[in-house]
């Protein structure tokens, strides 16, 4: 098993990528569901350290960027009067 002191780093790091970019203090910071970022942190400040903490804010910030993706995708085909190119 991990350290108490390792443990202790892991938590300290995670904490400081939240409050780097999920946090309100965050600037720029990343606009996710607020369920998803409160959830986030209970875990950094309760359980153990897991892998798998950011699991769930790593595919809410994927699925944003695949909606920008296709969102900029489609203005690429459509006209300055709405008409497709």
């Amino acid at each position: 098993m991990y350290s108490v002191a390792l443990m202790e780093n892991l938590r300290e790091a995670a904490h400081s990528i939240y409050e780097e970019y999920l946090s309100e203090k965050a600037g720029p910071r990343l606009k996710l569901e607020d369920t998803i970022v409160k959830r986030l942190l209970f875990r950094i400040r309760t359980e153990p350290p897991d892998p798998e903490w950011f699991g769930e804010v790593q595919t809410a910030v994927f699925d944003k960027l695949e909606v920008k993706k296709m969102h900029f995708a489609f203005f690429q085909y459509v006209g300055e009067d709405g008409s497709f190119k």
